[in-house]
């Protein structure tokens, strides 16, 4: 299975046969492995390793995880109970500190908490739940609820590194920023002349889940050849600015076709898309975005050349859509515009040889 892990969320929760799975990322002999984790049947269910693009099943680490284990783990006393990978705990079980009380239940990669559990304070003379929820490396990251010392809910929701998460913008200015995205970024602002490298053949955010703005800068993503916005379910503006997603003239790859799919965003309600970007895909797709108001493809340059070498130009499921604007010399190849929601098709081979402001409450309906 192929995968873009520098958008994959670093702790998620996710459908895995029939059952809610826990997810987690971690270091193993200097290999980054993915954790699954059913919280309900208390055990790993798999493990993969991440390499490059690929994620591969790791078997032989799932071999080697033994069950109801009894581990020391300092000179002090305190103990992991549950499973085990060779020396260190690496599953679900229950720590205890050198006085034999019970700090934290749940799942543990060697000294660090992951997945899912629930810490108890170590002060007291009650065992009291401190907190119960989503870990990443040992840090409150994900769903998860906190409780003071009077068992009263202190704060319930969403956590970030050890922290109740707040609105999250991104600024990205340089390449490896983007590796670094928490799946719960709200808005990415992208640079200028960022993401230029051969790496970046394939844009995939569907990673980011609660994603409401994505500003990408101008002279972006020259090498990318698909884009994919796909089930954004907060996504509510998407903007693009100058030349990116076009390569360099006389770089070999003008001739690369490339795709733009926006799928399933039911909240987006404007893309704007700036002249010269997107020159050479082929393919632009749109689809259930019930409220998308605004479309505008190319800038007031006279020429802007967006998606000059696209032959279908599909809007499907947009009933909120009022207003089309196209830039001079866009879609100049497109043959077949298709609006499926107001039930109106255009045909030609010179759609776009002048701007075009289209009122789409104007249209009859048949």
């Amino acid at each position: 299975m192929k995968l873009d892990y520098r958008f994959l969320p670093i702790s998620f929760i996710a459908k895995w046969g029939g059952a809610i799975t826990y997810l987690d990322m971690c270091q193993h002999n200097g290999n980054l492995l993915l954790v699954c984790a059913n919280i309900h049947e208390k055990k790993i269910t798999a493990v993969f390793m991440l390499d490059e693009n690929h994620i591969i099943p790791e078997n032989s680490i799932m071999s080697q995880i033994h069950h109801n284990a009894i581990l020391d783990i300092s000179t002090n006393g305190d103990r992991w109970e549950g499973d085990v990978a060779g020396n260190i705990p690496f599953g679900f079980g229950q720590l205890y500190n050198e006085n034999d009380r019970l700090i934290y239940s749940g799942f543990m990669y060697g000294m660090h908490k992951i997945c899912y559990g629930t810490s108890y304070y170590e002060d007291m003379e009650e065992m009291m739940i401190k907190y119960e929820g989503m870990y990443m490396q040992d840090e409150q990251f994900g769903r998860g609820s906190m409780y003071d010392r009077n068992g009263q809910l202190d704060y319930e929701g969403e956590w970030i590194d050890g922290h109740p998460r707040k609105y999250q913008i991104s600024y990205i200015f340089m390449n490896m920023d983007l590796a670094n995205l928490s799946s719960f970024t709200e808005e990415i602002v992208i640079s200028d002349n960022c993401c230029n490298g051969h790496d970046w053949e394939v844009l995939d955010f569907r990673f980011l889940p609660s994603l409401i703005s994505l500003v990408i800068g101008s002279n972006c993503f020259m090498y990318t050849t698909r884009v994919l916005l796909n089930d954004l379910l907060y996504l509510e503006e998407f903007t693009v600015r100058r030349q990116s997603f076009t390569p360099p003239e006389k770089s070999g790859f003008e001739n690369h076709s490339g795709i733009l799919e926006i799928m399933n965003c039911p909240k987006l309600t404007r893309i704007s898309i700036d002249s010269y970007s997107f020159v050479y895909y082929d393919v632009f797709h749109m689809q259930d975005l019930p409220k998308l108001v605004e479309l505008s493809v190319g800038g007031e340059d006279i020429r802007s050349f967006s998606f000059k070498n696209c032959r279908n130009f599909s809007i499907c499921n947009f009933p909120s859509l009022e207003v089309i604007t196209i830039g001079w010399f866009c879609l100049v190849n497109v043959v077949l515009v298709q609006f499926e929601s107001m039930y109106e098709v255009i045909r030609g081979n010179s759609l776009c040889l002048m701007p075009i402001y289209i009122l789409i409450h104007s249209f009859e309906v048949f």
